[in-house]
């Protein structure tokens, strides 16, 4: 028998195919308070207005899905004209100098001085106590993303921190490859260099930095070596130069979609996204269903916190829910049936199923006493007891019954409903 034979024969009576149709269906009630921004197909980055959903791609124009994130801030405060916020140091800034990453002419170019000095720019006092607090806080989880590219130089770093805790890398803006360099004082650390259209590259730097207040440092320079208290070695310049654009400076674990700020620090909305009411029960079946999502989780592993790693779930009020979730501080992807707040008719792990960044697929089905999940292929984990909660909502990487438990940030590829409890050996195909 063909996995093909395995597929089910009944026709879903949800079919979200986010990824192919790039288009949010009018069951769907979909709300975020401000605008925000996504990758387009051709790799370039755009701006959806307030309440309009994203439909985001990576950085060759592969089709992710739907994106949903929880809001942030970029507390980085002219993103876009670096001479108004790099401000201390040597470099010479020049705004808008060629086509950044969102097709406009508004990069900066960071060139050397004509003198015997380290090369380099970072923000001024005023400007870089840490994020979550005027007085600066230590150890707390940040994020730095920019964009840069080569000009006559081929070569730039970037560094976050201050004192004795700092990390930074070192980019050869010809091929993404980099060096990283950190001290004592920096932990939970991640870089991530991404190549984007036009010779750009969008750099991340991820850290728990030990200091209470922290700076952020961009150089150009001419090798690979590492920042000394906060700069490259002196060396004489003669004006060769690199591009930057888009700097990000967040609060949390992992990185989020770029927020522009222009004077001043600005804040993105969380997406919400559910079916409610007849738009809901127009499709589902009570007495036994099968719910299945493609999804690619952005948050790692060690991220998480009770309050994110949702994915597609149906709930109801009395903290019913009937859908998928990622186990605190695990990879570990779970099918949950929940009845009441203190109730389990199932909680099935798939273990592993979630890492960050890699696309998993996984199918949950349901009847009284007999429920079933697996993800990605994997033999199906069961349970033969317990009743049908009683949902009356799909939420979509959240949860509406507790607002705060979020996605973080995913894209779903697709969600599929099939009105009947499928075959476990057919979750598993489907799953593959």
């Amino acid at each position: 028998m063909t996995i093909r034979h395995l597929y089910p024969a009944v026709e879903p009576s949800l079919n979200l195919d986010f990824a192919n149709s790039k288009k949010l269906d009018s069951r769907i009630t979909f709300t975020r308070g401000s605008t925000a921004t996504y990758t387009d197909e051709s790799g370039i980055i755009r701006t959806a207005a307030a309440n309009e959903a994203r439909f985001d791609h990576d950085s060759d124009g592969n089709s992710l899905g739907l994106l949903i994130e929880e809001s942030r801030t970029n507390y980085f405060k002219n993103s876009v004209d670096l001479g108004s916020s790099l401000t201390s140091g040597n470099a010479v800034l020049t705004s808008n100098q060629t086509t950044a990453p969102d097709n406009t002419v508004t990069a900066t170019k960071i060139a050397e001085t004509l003198t015997n000095v380290a090369q380099s720019k970072a923000l001024t006092f005023n400007e870089w106590a840490t994020p979550n607090g005027s007085t600066g806080t230590a150890n707390i989880p940040l994020v730095l993303t920019g964009f840069v590219k080569a000009g006559t130089l081929n070569r730039c770093a970037i560094a976050m921190g201050n004192g004795g805790a700092i990390i930074s890398v070192n980019v050869n803006l010809t091929d993404g490859t980099y060096t990283q360099y950190k001290w004592s004082g920096v932990s939970e650390d991640e870089i991530t260099v991404v190549p984007f259209p036009n010779g750009w590259y969008k750099v991340i730097i991820q850290a728990k930095i030990n200091y209470q207040y922290n700076r952020i440092h961009v150089f150009a320079t001419t090798n690979d070596t590492a920042p000394t208290n906060h700069a490259v070695a002196a060396y004489q310049g003669n004006g060769d130069y690199f591009y930057a654009w888009g700097f990000q400076w967040e609060v949390g674990s992992f990185p989020t979609s770029y927020i522009p700020t222009s004077g001043s620090t600005a804040t993105r909305s969380a997406d919400v996204a559910s079916i409610t009411g007849t738009n809901f029960s127009s499709w589902y079946n009570q007495s036994e269903g099968t719910l299945y999502q493609d999804c690619t989780t952005r948050v790692p592993a060690t991220a998480l916190n009770p309050d994110v790693g949702v994915g597609a779930i149906m709930t109801a009020s009395g903290n019913v829910q009937l859908g998928f979730y990622q186990v605190l501080n695990t990879s570990n992807l779970n099918a949950v049936v929940y009845q009441t707040a203190t109730a389990y008719s199932a909680n099935l792990s798939l273990s592993g199923a979630w890492t960050q960044n890699v696309p998993s697929k996984a199918a949950l089905a349901y009847k009284q006493n007999s429920f079933a999940a697996s993800a990605d292929g994997a033999t199906p984990q069961t349970d033969s007891s317990g009743i049908v909660p009683i949902p009356n909502a799909l939420d979509i990487g959240q949860l509406s019954t507790f607002p705060s438990n979020h996605i973080g940030a995913g894209t779903f590829a697709r969600l599929t409903y099939y009105p009947v409890r499928l075959p476990d050996a057919t979750l598993q195909a489907l799953t593959l």
